[in-house]
């Protein structure tokens, strides 16, 4: 059976207690699961940067040795997945088949952003992460063509804070239609929850484990 790795990279958060039930849920299914150390909170994304390219430079050079990885698949949350478009737009993983799967990840300016812009400004001086959701290099960024990605968006959140800002089916922060790449190699799910709903539901890590086998998601 191919020995795959999944690497978890956290959103906007102080830590990763958010994803952990999506972690418990992937280990008991048989995959071997970790969380990138690099919480994404108030200090620079290009530090995540960094050591989201040292950990991929890490498991690649122990690969081209053991040759223990068939298939690395990074999944991101939110601005998690806009740090791997990021690095993987610049970087080539020669070893490795890579997945990469995006949860609720804006991939371009969003109609809260623009909305909310001066108090976004003002927060992203201290929390330096939240300016990303106004710079196009993270969030437009293409990913290279040869890499298979799933797009997992929630659209029927439970809180209604900033319902008024939106006029389409969402997550509770980001539009279906702000959360989408175009593409042979790209499957996206509709999932009937909000952001952080949707990361907490065993339902879930079944439809990415789907994806990760089949490179597909299988509809029931």
């Amino acid at each position: 059976m191919d020995f795959y790795k999944i690497i978890l990279v956290n959103g906007f958060s102080k830590n990763n207690k958010n994803f952990n039930f999506l972690k418990n849920h992937l280990v008991s299914l048989g995959f071997n699961v970790e969380f990138l150390n690099a919480p994404l909170f108030f200090r620079d994304p290009a530090i995540n940067e960094k050591i989201l390219e040292n950990k991929l430079d890490e498991i690649s050079e122990i690969n081209q040795i053991e040759s223990s990885i068939s298939e690395l698949v990074l999944i991101g949350f939110g601005l998690g997945g806009s740090i791997i478009k990021k690095v993987l737009h610049n970087k080539k993983i020669s070893n490795i088949f890579i997945k990469v799967i995006l949860i609720s990840t804006p991939c371009k300016r969003s109609r809260i952003s623009r909305k909310l812009s001066p108090f976004i400004r003002l927060l992203s001086k201290v929390f330096k992460p939240l300016r990303l959701l106004r710079d196009n290099r993270y969030l437009s960024v293409p990913l290279p063509k040869d890499i298979s990605i799933g797009i997992i968006r929630g659209v029927e959140p439970n809180s209604k804070i900033f319902q008024k800002f939106i006029t389409e089916p969402n997550d509770g922060f980001f539009q279906s239609n702000e959360v989408v790449l175009k593409g042979k190699n790209i499957e996206i799910l509709d999932i009937p929850f909000g952001r952080y709903e949707l990361l907490n539901r065993r339902g879930t890590a079944e439809y990415i484990v789907d994806f990760i086998e089949t490179g597909r998601f299988k509809f029931d």
